[in-house]
């Protein structure tokens, strides 16, 4: 299984689940991803509450985690600061 579940457009991808890839996850996957799990939910009810939207786009932005890795660049810092004109 891969780590991202959600392409760059909003959609699921094939690993997200059964039936789910394609769709959108702000539209029908979000009814389709409650359809699978309607047997594990004890009680639904509708919150409304605001989405970040993309300033230039207008289209909401999804927040999406992602595996990440860092680099200490402390010991190659002085490196950076030679000047080759030397």
């Amino acid at each position: 299984m891969q780590d991202v579940l959600v392409d760059e457009d909003g959609n699921y991808m094939k690993d997200a689940g059964p039936g789910l890839k394609g769709l959108d996850v702000q539209g029908l996957g979000g009814g389709a991803v409650r359809l699978l799990l309607e047997d594990d939910i004890l009680d639904t009810h509708k919150v409304v509450h605001s989405y970040p939207y993309d300033w230039r786009t207008k289209e909401p932005v999804i927040i999406c985690a992602s595996k990440q890795w860092f680099m200490n660049l402390d010991s190659i810092k002085p490196l950076a600061s030679v000047s080759s004109a030397s």
